[in-house]
């Protein structure tokens, strides 16, 4: 019922065509420039274009986009701070990480490789956002995939959650009471004592026809009619974001389908019963289901309402992913393992004059935490990773987070030699950045990091393959990251017993 024919891909032009809208592939962070000197002119023209959609979510009114615009008019530049795709009334925009468009010579690789990635990065974000812990320290804002506002509908973020609920659970299950006669069930007593004729034996009443009661399935009631409506239309238009191998010119064309008939009730009617249901409804899973509905239905009435599913800072996805694939261990944050910074303030409760004595008791003490991004130990070794979602041939980290890497480094190594070296089955240290590349070529040495005239040794820059990772995180498996760790200590390694 949802399934499509894959076909031979298309060039950017023939989709577009099909899809009757203009699809666009932007890079997270990129600046596209508003009058470029490229060549040739083409180039140029394509980026001015680049540059023109951005402006364009500008003038999107009541909608989340201003927050992931950035427009330098001095400049003449343009960029989004934002990983995830865009559906405006005639624009498909595909956002995607940094260095993911590497190796794309023309629009045309650039489009076949959104629709080749695009799949596994909705199911990267579909894990960040799952993760509670991930939901309670970063800020809800960072998530806009489409939560309940009923103000602001978001169409498409409200069609994936859907999509993937159905993929995991189903449809939705309501049960009616049927009474029959001859049939499987549980006899219903009073029905059958008042209604079926009996033969009296001298052990009692026998009754030969009784009323059996029994519970199936209701395929006709109305919520349910109307989320096998919803995923029917989620799947014809979004389907191949979950089966990459059904994406077809069909399905790309029905992204902007516009049918009037796809609900079995006008879209006021389905609304209203929704409305109804939700509120007596007491399953979690069911409420949040209606919940997505009307932000879907919502959205196909009015289709200038926002559709989007990202997020606005991808750093915090490359670090779970990083923590993923190189199986950080959580018992390396516990204070007694990792020394915490200490600040000791005078004392708010005492008086300015009872203060003036600097003994220790007039001060209040509070820790704050250091929060490496991976710790982990590996036979001897202890590695202390910073996940950098940077593209390196652009920019790179600053001297804050160099000087970071050291402290953590140093304040780890001091609490292991105060135990004794070996003491914990540990006897070097290892500490690297780690950055995305999509080249697919496993881990690879980039460079060096260090700060000027302190004696200090480099710390070691690599990248890795970013499909890979993400894959990995996605499918909760592991990819053999230890051959990774082996790569990274090769490089450089610090014996416990050495000096800085």
């Amino acid at each position: 019922m949802f399934r499509v024919t894959a076909v031979p891909s298309m060039s950017i032009g023939e989709r577009c065509g099909v899809m009757k809208a203009n699809f666009w592939v932007l890079e997270d962070g990129m600046h596209y420039k508003k009058v470029s000197e490229k060549d040739p002119a083409k180039e140029a023209e394509e980026e001015a274009k680049k540059f023109g959609i951005i402006q364009t979510l500008l003038s999107v009114s009541d909608s989340d986009y201003s927050r992931i615009v950035n427009v330098n008019g001095s400049k003449g530049e343009a960029s989004l701070d934002y990983c995830g795709i865009i559906v405006l009334e005639h624009d498909f925009i595909v956002v995607l990480p940094k260095r993911s468009l590497q190796g794309c010579n023309s629009d045309s690789d650039c489009e076949k490789a959104a629709i080749k990635s695009l799949p596994l990065l909705v199911q990267v974000l579909l894990r960040f956002y799952r993760e509670d812990s991930n939901r309670a320290k970063y800020a809800v804002d960072d998530f806009l995939f489409a939560e309940d506002d009923e103000s602001n509908p978001n169409g498409l973020g409200a069609a994936i959650h859907l999509l993937e609920d159905f993929e995991r659970d189903g449809l939705l299950r309501r049960r009616k009471k049927v009474r029959k006669r001859n049939s499987n069930g549980r006899i219903d007593w009073p029905r059958t004592i008042q209604r079926t004729p009996a033969i009296f034996a001298q052990s009692g009443p026998f009754y030969p026809s009784p009323i059996l009661v029994a519970s199936s399935s209701d395929a006709f009631d109305p919520l349910i009619m109307i989320h096998r409506a919803c995923i029917e239309d989620c799947y014809r238009r979004w389907g191949w974001l979950f089966h990459p191998s059904q994406v077809s010119p069909k399905a790309l064309g029905e992204i902007f389908s516009k049918d009037a008939d796809w609900l079995p009730f006008d879209q006021d009617e389905a609304l209203r019963i929704l409305k109804r249901e939700l509120s007596s409804s007491f399953s979690d899973r069911e409420m949040s289901v209606i919940r997505y509905m009307q932000a879907y239905i919502q959205a196909k009435i009015n289709p200038k309402n926002q559709n989007m599913f990202g997020v606005t800072k991808y750093h915090r996805v490359w670090e779970r992913i990083c923590k993923h694939v190189f199986k950080d261990d959580s018992r390396f944050y516990e204070p007694d393992f990792l020394p915490q910074p200490k600040w000791e303030m005078r004392a708010k409760q005492k008086e300015l004059a009872e203060a003036e004595d600097e003994d220790e008791s007039s001060f209040d003490e509070e820790y704050k935490k250091q929060i490496p991004d991976v710790l982990l130990k590996r036979n001897e070794t202890f590695f202390i990773l910073d996940a950098k979602y940077y593209d390196f041939e652009y920019s790179l980290p600053g001297g804050p987070d160099i000087i970071k890497q050291y402290y953590y480094e140093d304040t780890i190594r001091a609490h292991l030699l105060q135990k004794g070296v070996g003491a914990q089955g540990i006897k070097e240290t290892c500490n690297a950045f780690i950055m995305p590349d999509y080249s697919g070529s496993g881990i690879r040495f980039r460079g060096t990091a260090k700060i000027g005239l302190l004696d200090w040794r480099p710390l070691p820059v690599f990248t890795i393959d970013a499909k890979k990772a993400m894959e990995s995180y996605a499918s909760h498996k592991y990819v053999p990251s230890d051959d990774w760790l082996d790569v990274i200590r090769e490089k450089l390694h610090t014996p416990l017993t050495a000096d800085r």
